[in-house]
């Protein structure tokens, strides 16, 4: 045998296990194919063609065929050569062999031929597991490249194009056809090209070697292959050889009778060899426990050989591929069960228990899955028993509880285990005491210990030989921003690595799957180094270790990380359901529901979380390096998942995403609900400690836009902060004030501008009992500075949290605050004074200012006949105010209001504060509407007739800037709601004929969007004179289906209660819409249930009077129900634990106001159990503060 074509043949069957070979099919080929019928003559070759063309001129001289058929061509026209070369070459009596089949199944980058014949295309089509992109022309190059094409270089039957047949076709070929040329030169660079089906007088060989030669030149032209099925003379061999073509004799190698069989035995050894090199992926049969005389009941000793076995045939990769995992995850479930009854016998023998918890460890580990409490349970029962035991593989087992005691936050065992793991520290194997060092660093970034995370990192000495951990380590520098140590040690350990690859026959898998995200993390790095230095598509070197000819192999091994990746990114960025053990669905029939119970099943959404998460810790790449994101989307659903069972992590993920967004789906109500007010106190404490230890990270940055870990701690663990202070208790509360002094009066507060949710969250939270101190102690805050604040480089001030109470205006402070006096000095010291000021008249808000502090500050205000005030705050403020200029100020904000309403007549949505001037318009009438002239009376129904209008022109047309009507209807309704308030207090008034004009337009205009106010329509029937059924009307619309009709009214009713002196509506008409909120209340439907209990409270405080007996009853027996239907649980979603929350916290403020002595002794059960939940330390703030 000779050994040269058989090395050369190897090497063909290695490029091609790369997937670094290409096809170039000649003529000689298709005599492979098979005939259709027996009577069908041989395929010509150019022999035949050659004697075709002669017949067809009758006589000649000529032997080359290109040149007879450029005679036939000058003979007889360009159209005929293509007929005579279709009717020599009969396509259809022909059909491609299995041989055909063989030959292409085979993982060509590119298939070349310059036959005319459809057999290759043919056999394409009937090879299912392979698709080819078929190239016929020029146009069908673009885009071609990424798939298998087959390109049909000298035009193909039927014609697509001229036929390459003429001697001038060959002569102008390269430059009419250089997109070919340079694909055939591109693809000759990039693989090896073997050649098959061409001869020694084959024009097509003789012409391509010739192209290629002066192309390139013949210094740098490649070696390419020539299979040949017979010998070749020593001259024709050193002819070839000089033009870098290597015959190789397949008739040395394979002995056979036919060509045919040549090629057949070849093709079947090639593709044998890549079949087998291919198997060397993760081809893995798990042998199941099931069978061979084994049960559930088997004992460990039975089952540990085949544990044993599975993890020594494991395959030796990095993680495992998701099938696999997928195969094992059924054969731990019944050792699990096995190891359950192990711990449950009491007295059982403890032989062979660590071995059996290693090996079922072991494996647990590859298969990704996280270890739950009940499983901790069981792994502790085994170490209690085996106390005594000191081995590496015990060792194995600490490790992997280390882990998941870190991944639940369990500070105090994970510490108990590291001791424990100290005292055997000498029966750890090497690959555990780097795992070891790794999971201490991991430990200390759970803990955001920045300082104590780099120092161990530091003191971790990996070589590049160490690639796994090298890996890593790399992974959790480049998180902490240290770009150039991550990149370094990238960079020398991928170096090492491959090298030690090139020196192996068969690749070491491991390396192999460690290379795939040793690329991935290098190119990652990279982009974020060249970000973070302000550069824009920057190329680094190291990126050049990121090619697809690598992706290549790693897919053929199934270690390619991009697509084990995308296996869980294109599950978890996919909408969740949360798996329910107990389901109820609504059936076919009126009233009846089916309910189906899940045994046994297990939650594969949250278990694929889990998996997702620990895939990325075991192979190091992060999810966000900089400004540079990767799979943010799959980290915040993986996040939302495990949110209930481990929050901690949940939490570390979204901070590691720095997605603020995913923080709401993931630390929710629902989940919130399952904590008792020491989880939440603990949670908040350990959080102000993280976040307080950023500053010292932070005073390193220069930029306050930086992104790096430490502003990504301090921004997510803020919102974090302001979510956990609505479960934690009241003591925790003044611990988190003092906290937000701290952020406040640290010198990198703009990097804590996240604080502003916590501040509004906190203030709202805080107990009612407290609320004077907490205003004195917000006092102490710094100003903001207001240019900074405009452009988001500052903290709001805490006072903005407050809400404003028109009755702290009307209480007068019995002592004077030092703090109060120095804003005041100030105030009176600097022209830039404005955030003093809006800090005063907070302070006024809730009687911090002395009657004279009041009046200086109402004198302050008004200069120069009108009112000069911070931004947002509304003109009316001044009237809270005592002051000697009381008639002026009301005649200029009578003006005011007349003349900002004038010129807002467009049907534009207004930012801030949309229409925020008929809320003025309400605070100005409720103690001075008279005050209004009849032609300013006059002006504000024309002006607001024609916003009404614009806006329901923006309402016909179906959207607007939200995506829907409704935020014009709201508008709608807040005109109408102010226009009620102010015409029904306006005594004197006697509308105009022009006024009842407008005042009909604008009634009818609302009628044709089916805008109905019952205060508009009744108190407006009465000026207009109009029949109205007026307590019908109230009926209807508090009992709507119309929700924006339905709250509107119950406003109305609000606003009458409220302000009992106005006499709004009268009180018939109060008792029967209090009837209707009480019977709402009782049925309990959610839709406006919080509106009828915000109704009825304030009726309560305001107006008991109105309230019969029959309707407290109704009420009471609503909030009977309401007590375990508001409840909230972790089966919630965001939306459904919103609703319940808002109507718990109105049910439990209704309860508390209710007078038990007028109530039956089951009423008075149901409010005191309703006082109890009030009082219960682990309900949200919001509810606990309900009755406070």
């Amino acid at each position: 045998m000779d050994t040269n074509a058989k090395r050369y043949l190897e090497l063909i069957s290695q490029h091609l296990q790369e997937h670094h070979a290409a096809l170039f099919v000649g003529s000689g080929f298709s005599l492979n194919a098979d005939k259709v019928t027996s009577d069908v003559p041989d395929i010509p070759l150019w022999a035949g063609l050659a004697q075709k063309f002669k017949e067809k001129l009758g006589d000649s001289d000529q032997n080359d065929p290109l040149a007879l058929a450029e005679s036939v061509e000058i003979a007889y026209g360009r159209s005929e050569l293509d007929h005579l070369l279709l009717d020599s070459i009969k396509d259809a009596d022909y059909r491609p062999s299995p041989l055909y089949e063989k030959l292409l199944r085979l993982p060509w980058s590119d298939v070349f031929t310059t036959n005319y014949d459809t057999l290759l295309e043919r056999a394409g089509e009937n090879l299912v597991e392979k698709t080819f992109t078929l190239v016929t022309n020029k146009n069908d190059l673009v885009g071609s490249s990424g798939a298998t094409r087959l390109i049909k270089l000298h035009g193909s039957f039927p014609s697509q194009r001229l036929f390459i047949i003429t001697a001038e076709d060959y002569r102008t070929y390269p430059q009419k056809f250089a997109p070919f040329v340079n694909t055939v030169q591109q693809s000759l660079l990039e693989n090896t090209l073997c050649m098959i089906g061409f001869s020694g007088n084959d024009p097509n060989f003789n012409n391509w070697i010739g192209w290629i030669r002066d192309n390139l030149g013949a210094e740098n032209a490649p070696y390419l292959y020539l299979l040949s099925h017979e010998a070749v003379s020593d001259v024709r061999r050193e002819w070839l050889h000089r033009r870098n073509i290597i015959v190789v004799d397949l008739s040395e190698i394979f002995s056979a009778e036919s060509p045919y069989a040549i090629y057949e035995q070849t093709l079947d050894y090639l593709w044998n060899a890549y079949s087998e090199f291919h198997a060397t992926g993760q081809n893995w049969k798990i042998e199941q426990l099931l069978g061979k005389n084994l049960n559930h009941t088997a004992s460990i000793k039975e089952v540990l050989p085949i544990l044993k076995k599975n993890r020594e045939n494991c395959p030796k990769v990095l993680t495992l591929s998701d099938s696999n995992r997928e195969w094992l995850k059924h054969l731990l479930s019944i050792a699990r069960s096995i190891l359950a009854e192990q711990c449950s016998q009491k007295d059982s023998d403890t032989e062979n228990e660590i071995e059996y918890l290693y090996e079922y460890d072991w494996l647990n580990e590859k298969a990704l899955l996280p270890l739950f409490s009940a499983d901790i349970d069981l792994y502790q029962k085994i170490l209690d028993r085996n106390s005594d035991v000191r081995s590496a593989e015990k060792c194995s087992v600490l490790l992997s509880m280390l882990r998941s005691f870190r991944e639940h936050g369990d500070e105090e065992n994970w510490n108990k285990k590291y001791e424990e793991l100290v005292t055997i520290k000498s029966f750890l194997t090497d690959e555990q005491q780097e795992q070891l060092q790794w999971e201490k660093c991991l430990h200390s970034l759970f803990r955001y210990e920045f300082q104590q995370t780099k120092q161990q990192l530091r003191e971790w000495r990996v070589s590049p030989d160490e690639t796994l951990w090298a890996l890593r380590k790399a992974a959790l520098c480049a998180e902490l921003g240290e770009y150039n140590t991550a990149l370094s040690l990238l960079q020398n350990s991928l170096s090492n690595l491959r090298q030690r690859l090139s020196h192996q026959t068969r690749p070491d898998t491991f390396l192999v799957s460690l290379e795939s995200p040793m690329m991935r993390l290098q190119s990652y790095v990279s982009q974020a180094y060249s970000s973070s230095n302000g550069e824009i598509d920057c190329k680094n070197s190291s990126q050049d270790f990121v090619d697809e000819h690598r992706r290549t192999i790693h897919r053929q091994y199934e270690v390619d990380w991009e697509d084990e990746n995308k296996y869980f990114t294109s599950r978890l960025e996919a909408h969740w359901v949360p798996f329910q053990t107990y389901e109820t669905k609504p059936g076919f029939d009126f009233g009846i529901s089916s309910s189906t119970m899940h045994l046994g099943g297990e939650d594969e959404e949250r278990i694929l979380a889990f998996s997702f998460l620990r895939f990325r810790e075991e192979t190091g790449i992060p999810f966000r390096l900089g400004n540079v994101v990767e799979d943010t989307k799959a980290a915040g659903g993986a996040a939302e998942r495990i949110a209930l069972y481990c929050p901690l992590w949940a939490i570390l993920t979204v901070v590691r995403t720095d997605e603020e967004k995913y923080m709401e789906s993931a630390l929710t109500r629902g989940v919130l609900s399952t904590w008792s007010q020491e989880d939440a106190d603990e949670c908040c404490q350990f959080y102000m400690d993280a976040v307080l230890r950023t500053e010292a990270e932070l005073n390193e940055i220069k930029t306050h836009w930086a992104n790096t870990f430490a502003t990504r701690t301090a921004r997510i663990l803020l919102t974090t902060l302001s979510e956990l202070c609505s479960k934690c208790s009241d003591k925790m509360m003044a611990q988190l004030l003092v906290f937000l002094k701290k952020l406040y009066d640290s010198p990198q507060k703009e990097h804590y501008l996240k604080a502003a949710p916590l501040v509004r969250r906190l203030i709202s939270f805080y107990p009612v009992a407290r609320r004077h101190d907490l205003v004195i102690q917000l006092l102490t805050f710094p100003l903001p500075d207001l240019k900074r604040l405009n452009v988001q480089l500052d903290l709001p001030d805490p006072f903005e949290a407050l809400s404003a109470s028109a009755s702290g205006y009307e209480t007068n402070s019995d002592r004077s605050y030092k703090e109060v006096e120095q804003l005041i000095a100030f105030v009176q010291s600097s022209d830039e004074h404005l955030s003093a000021l809006n800090r005063l008249l907070y302070c006024g808000a809730h009687g911090l200012l002395s009657f004279e502090q009041k009046k200086w500050l109402g004198g302050f205000i008004w200069k120069d006949g009108k009112p000069h005030l911070p931004p947002y705050w509304l003109e009316t403020v001044c009237l809270k105010l005592p002051s000697q200029y009381e008639e002026e100020e009301t005649r200029y904000l009578c003006q005011s209001i007349v003349n900002k309403i004038a010129q807002n007549t467009s049907g534009a949505i207004r930012f801030p504060g949309g229409d925020e001037v008929f809320t003025e318009l309400i605070n100005v009438s409720l103690p001075h509407a008279d005050d209004f002239t009849p032609e300013e009376t006059s002006a504000i129904l024309e002006c607001s007739n024609k916003r009404i209008m614009a806006l329901s022109e923006n309402i016909s047309r179906g959207v607007d800037i939200f995506g829907d009507k409704g935020m014009f209807i709201s508008q709608i309704y807040q005109i109408l709601h102010s226009l009620w308030t102010f015409t029904t207090l306006r005594s004197q008034w006697t509308p105009t004929e022009k006024d009842c004009t407008v005042m009909s337009e604008i009634i009818a205009q609302c009628d044709s969007h089916h805008i109905s106010h019952h205060g508009i329509k009744r108190q407006w029937s009465i000026l207009l004179k109009q029949d109205f059924e007026s307590k019908k009307d109230l009926e209807h619309s508090l009992r709507s289906a119309d929700t924006k009709r339905a709250h509107s009214c119950y406003n109305v009713l609000a606003t009458t209660i409220c302000n009992p002196n106005k006499r709004l509506l009268p009180d018939d008409e109060l008792c029967i819409g209090l009837e209707v909120a009480a019977q709402q209340i009782a049925w309990g439907v959610p839709k406006q249930l919080v509106s009828a209990l915000q109704t009825v409270s304030h009726a309560v405080q305001y107006r008991s009077d109105l309230l019969t007996m029959q309707s407290i009853e109704l009420i009471v027996t609503g909030l009977s129900r309401l007590v375990e239907q508001t409840r909230i649980s972790s089966d919630d979603t965001v939306a459904t634990a919103s609703e319940k929350g808002d109507i718990r916290r109105w049910a439990v403020i209704l309860a508390t106001k209710i007078d038990a002595g007028k109530i039956s002794k089951d009423g008075q059960e149901i409010l005191k159990d309703w006082r109890a939940v009030s009082q219960d330390k682990d309900e949200f703030a919001e509810i606990r503060n309900g009755q406070r």
